[in-house]
């Protein structure tokens, strides 16, 4: 057994090469288990179009295989490296590698094609224009020997001299996983039942046949090809039809939109299906289920993207949404794409040029660390000259520099830590920033074009150092009513990948009217609590109910969950009244800055749809201590309430073996990103001197308690497959996901 495990072992690294020193994997996500797909077939030659693609956390991508276009501009395009780079990028669980589909329209020809050589002087084999509207699209006698050699079987030549196999043969040879089948539907149209009745072809039968062919041809070149057929759901009730493809996509069950190649066409989408159309589709989409074929649905929807993945998800669906050109990924993603758990956060601020980049910032965001914080809000702050100026502006002193940024983000990645960056406007004239308001439109689309570079700006340095996180806003009270947010929030998700959110005042966030558009609800949450200067634990909870009830109904309105993106108290008597209040004089009071700490935490901790605190503030100079009176908890009785939320402090188990690495019956054999164990395994616990036992749990199922130090297990059974270790030490608990070959 031994022998076949090794050989198992070696099996599994050459083939999969897992974990290689770039982080690739090639265990591909099975069809079956896509939660997340996107679907782009235009502007993927558009400099950083693939990148995206591939920092994207969808589990399927149907794209363009662009060397099949014949444009000048995308004739020469490396689809093979396109995708290679994609394949080799993470799916939505971090563990598999994205499925890679091909586009391919079987049933209308695209005179911007290889194979499109004959101008206007169409074959016979051509019908006549799309129906829909769409430019340049020729319905064919798909039926046809001279059609099914472009599409399978035939090779062609280029004027320059540059053979180009059929469109299947080019998709095979180019890597993809397989193909995403359009204008199947044209088996339907009256113009192409004519005329294949004046052949003497059935159009329908013709289709299947058709398609059953694309799937002989590359099966017989690639076992595990994938067919997913889009649209002509009507061919389900040929059963012929399930034995041909491994999934089906439906086009605009709900809601959809004119042809168009322009993204910012407003008909190109939110356009609601009538009723009965959209019931037709979902009495046909219960066979395929029956079936058990995976279905997808696009519905082009943009200002109603919530309610198509709601309906979507309510009928068994895996949707994706999107515009008519499908030429972005900037459309809002479901909830828990992006995968994200409670952030334990905490806010670092600096206002000097190079305050991210000093030594002694340095040593404080590795005492910040410390504290068990897992998430830091980067602030960094442009100004304007007043509440009605129209510029805003870096500062060549105040405003930290792309660089003091860049090296703390890379510091704080560095220390196991992610980032949210959070830019900031503030007034040269010392007013709020909440009071920026203007009297004309003019005025505004002067504002919120300045805003929209400045905050650009910031997208592209998120994503170019893969921030985790991007804040699109902080109080900006009177501007959130206004219309321009939508085009803000578009163009942030044309730069940047990641979760969006917006720091919404205490008193502001229930008016806030484009929730819908971002990830998270974001609170800065100083709601007044008391007006006492010492009150109690008990009491400040208490005041809390109230707000707590208000913020639940915003999150049931919304369906987002909240996190609060600042937090925070000063260490003075009467810290509580006035949470926001900067300036107000009173003696320190260590103690009710915990109170009001222990106090948040009990209310907010432990709710699901709570996703996290950031704190204000932990500064980047080393300040804090008993006799400092500001937001800082550092060297604080505040501090340790952080930790005791924050790093479980009070007890601590830790999974010290199996680590990231490969292990052969029980010995380390090479460091890795992921943990793969062949053979038996010593599960190794360290933790803190006040655990009393500890129980080890495979998948949730308790396997061995022990009571003595050192704490171990030999987990010795047969199992294949992937497999969560979990071990519990009174409140403590730590676990691991590994992926696990013992024959015994």
């Amino acid at each position: 057994m031994k022998i076949v495990s090794i050989l198992l072992a070696f099996i599994l690294i050459a083939n999969f090469n897992l974990y290689s020193s770039k982080g690739k994997n090639d265990l591909r996500i099975d069809l079956d288990s896509v939660r997340y797909w996107a679907y782009q077939i235009q502007g993927i030659e558009e400099e950083q179009a693939v990148e995206k693609l591939a920092r994207s956390r969808y589990d399927m991508l149907v794209v363009e295989p662009t060397r099949t276009d014949w444009s000048s501009d995308n004739k020469y395009f490396d689809t093979k490296g396109m995708v290679k780079k994609l394949k080799s990028s993470f799916a939505n669980d971090g563990f598999h590698r994205k499925i890679v589909i091909a586009y391919l329209s079987i049933g209308e020809a695209e005179n911007w094609r290889w194979y499109w050589k004959w101008g206007n002087n169409f074959p016979d084999f051509i019908i006549g224009p799309d129906p829909d509207g769409w430019e340049d699209c020729y319905l064919v006698e798909y039926w046809r020997k001279e059609w099914k050699d472009i599409i399978i079987y035939g090779v062609n030549y280029s004027e320059e001299g540059r053979d180009y196999n059929s469109s299947l043969e080019e998709i095979i040879n180019d890597g993809f996983d397989g193909v995403y089948l359009d204008w199947v539907e044209a088996f339907r149209n009256e113009d192409v039942i004519k005329r294949a009745s004046r052949k003497g072809v059935n159009a329908t039968l013709e289709m299947l046949k058709f398609m059953e062919e694309i799937k002989n041809y590359a099966r017989a070149r690639n076992p595990d090809f994938i067919i997913i057929q889009q649209n002509g759901i009507e061919l389900c009730e040929h059963s012929e039809l399930f034995k041909i493809i491994d999934g089906f996509a439906q086009e605009a069950i709900w809601y959809d939109g004119v042809a168009t190649d322009d993204w910012y066409d407003r008909d190109g989408y939110d356009i609601k299906n009538e009723e009965e159309l959209t019931n037709y589709y979902l009495k046909y989409i219960n066979t395929y289920r029956i079936n058990e074929k995976p279905v997808f649905n696009c519905e082009y929807a943009f200002h109603y993207s919530k309610d198509a993945y709601k309906k979507s998800y309510e009928n068994g669906l895996i949707p994706y949404c999107s515009r008519r050109s499908l030429s972005k990924l900037t459309t809002t993603p479901p909830f828990g794409y992006f995968n994200i758990s409670l952030q334990k956060g905490f806010s670092f601020a600096g206002w000097w040029n190079n305050s991210y980049s000093t030594d002694e910032a340095i040593v404080s965001l590795n005492n910040l660390r410390a504290t068990g914080t897992e998430w830091l809000s980067l602030i960094v702050t442009w100004y304007q000259e007043n509440e009605h100026s129209t510029k805003i502006a870096p500062d060549k002193d105040a405003t930290p520099s792309d660089d003091s940024i860049v090296y703390a983000i890379n510091l704080a990645h560095s220390l196991g830590m992610k980032v949210m960056l959070k830019p900031h406007i503030d007034l040269y004239n010392g007013k709020w920033r909440g009071e920026i308001e203007f009297y004309s439109n003019r005025d505004w689309r002067s504002w919120f074009k300045s805003y929209k570079e400045f905050i650009r700006h910031y997208a592209d340095l998120a994503e170019r150092n893969n921030v985790e996180e991007l804040c699109i806003g902080c109080e900006l009270v009177k501007t959130t009513t206004r219309n321009e947010w939508l085009d803000i929030i578009e163009a942030v998700r044309e730069n940047f990948s990641g979760p969006l959110t917006y720091a919404s005042n205490w008193d502001e966030y229930k008016n806030v009217k484009f929730w819908d558009y971002l990830d998270f609800i974001g609170i800065d949450a100083y709601f007044p609590l008391t007006d006492k200067n010492n009150p109690s634990i008990d009491e400040l909870m208490l005041a809390w109910d109230k707000w707590k009830g208000e913020i639940i109904m915003t999150k049931d309105a919304f369906e987002k969950p909240i996190i609060f993106t600042e937090i925070g108290y000063r260490s003075i008597d009467g810290c509580n009244i006035e949470p926001w209040n900067w300036w107000q004089a009173g003696e320190i009071d260590l103690q009710e800055q915990a109170d009001c700490y222990e106090a948040a935490f009990s209310k907010f901790w432990y709710e699901e749809w709570f996703f996290g605190f950031y704190w204000w503030m932990w500064w980047p100079e080393l300040r804090g201590g008993e006799n400092d009176d500001s937001y800082t908890p550092y060297k604080k009785p505040a501090e340790k309430v952080l930790r005791k939320y924050y790093k479980n402090e009070t007890f601590y188990v830790r999974i010290e073996k199996p680590g990231n690495a490969i292990y052969i019956f029980d010995r380390e054999i090479i460091k890795a990103e992921k943990t793969i164990i062949i053979g038996k395994i010593t599960i190794e616990v360290n933790s803190s001197e006040n655990i009393d036992e500890v129980e080890f749990y495979i998948d949730d199922e308790l396997r061995y308690l022990d009571d003595e130090k050192p704490y171990e297990w030999l987990w010795n059974e047969f199992s294949i497959g992937k497999h969560e270790i979990k071990v519990i030490g009174n409140e403590a608990m730590d676990k691991k996901d590994v992926f696990i070959i013992n024959l015994v």
